[in-house]
């Protein structure tokens, strides 16, 4: 319908009413000339004009480059350009949008992950090569990840850092018996913190050379290997991380604690994840091809993320919200 009436509004002559014929083209616009009174005009399609304004817009919030510069480059002021250009992008369309679409499809894995803005959290959900849905929340939470995963028939497998919220919202959502691989560059990290670069007994010593050669594991018999070698070490040093301190305050609440309880942590977090066949579920399911890290979000997705929030600073939480819309509607084909 809006097509008929720019289509009448440019083919009718705004004095006499009769019929505009085409008389070349200038400034890469069409010319129309009426025979009747001889008036030449050149009409502006308002449809065309909003829409590459808009991806103008798009553009500033998708590159580093500041609005004085897209104004200056535009030949507008500092504030016509916010006014022009930025109206035409809602806050929330591509939120609204994403927040309602039913994926049937069936997923071999989702890669789940969420990150900082400066007011809020956004949860992302990746699946083989494109972004599939997002949501935002002031915190990480099970109740947004149960928000942003509901609309997904169950996959074959995750992908995930392991935050609690993440777990608890896939048990609650389709049971214990799920497939789940857990990031080995975030075991990596959490195992590091446990031990620092430089543990200062045997234990910690070993695990912090087991550890390094997680990332080396590409098939069954490395994984036995490295098994073979943890439960070795863990049996080794079974009596030291047993070891307990007992508390000689009144006030204390507990008679005793762990000696070694960072170095005891570490070891039963390994312990953990492969009885729960956590730590090397893309080997033990090949037929899903899971990845062992999160980076399919963290690298091309939350890192860009940072560096384009940082070049628009200063922007209030709506439009920074409006950023993350548009960088990943960007990213979802």
């Amino acid at each position: 319908m809006q097509m008929k009436e720019v289509r009448k509004y440019v083919r009718k002559c705004e004095k006499c009413g009769q019929k505009l014929l085409k008389n070349g083209v200038e400034c890469g616009k069409q010319r129309w000339r009426c025979l009747s009174c001889g008036t030449a005009r050149i009409c502006k399609r308002k449809d065309v004009t909003k829409r590459n304004q808009e991806n103008t817009y798009k553009n500033h919030l998708l590159r580093k480059e500041t609005a004085n510069d897209v104004a200056k480059r535009r030949g507008v002021s500092r504030r016509t350009f916010s006014r022009r250009y930025a109206s035409y992008v809602t806050l929330n369309d591509e939120d609204e949008a994403s927040s309602k679409t039913i994926f049937a499809a069936y997923h071999p894995y989702l890669i789940i992950d969420a990150t900082n803005l400066n007011c809020e959290v956004v949860a992302i959900v990746r699946g083989q090569k494109y972004v599939l849905t997002w949501a935002f929340s002031m915190y990480e939470s099970s109740s947004l990840w149960e928000v942003t995963l509901y609309r997904f028939n169950k996959p074959g497998g995750f992908v995930s850092d392991g935050q609690k919220g993440v777990l608890k919202a896939l048990y609650n959502l389709w049971g214990e018996d799920i497939i789940l691989q857990r990031c080995h560059f975030h075991i990596k990290q959490n195992i590091r913190a446990k031990l620092t670069n430089n543990p200062e007994s045997e234990a910690g010593q070993d695990l912090k050379w087991l550890m390094g050669f997680l990332s080396h594991v590409n098939d069954e018999y490395q994984m036995a290997i490295f098994v073979g070698i943890f439960y070795f070490y863990y049996d080794t040093h079974y009596s030291f991380l047993g070891e307990r301190t007992y508390s000689s305050s009144p006030l204390s609440r507990r008679k005793w604690f762990y000696t070694h309880r960072r170095v005891r942590s570490a070891y039963r977090q390994i312990a953990d994840l492969l009885e729960k066949d956590q730590l090397f579920a893309y080997i033990t399911h090949p037929e899903l091809n899971l990845p062992r890290t999160t980076n399919g979000i963290e690298g091309g997705i939350n890192a860009r993320l940072s560096e384009l929030l940082r070049a628009h600073r200063g922007m209030t939480p709506q439009r920074q919200r409006q950023i993350v819309n548009v960088f990943l509607t960007s990213k979802k084909s």
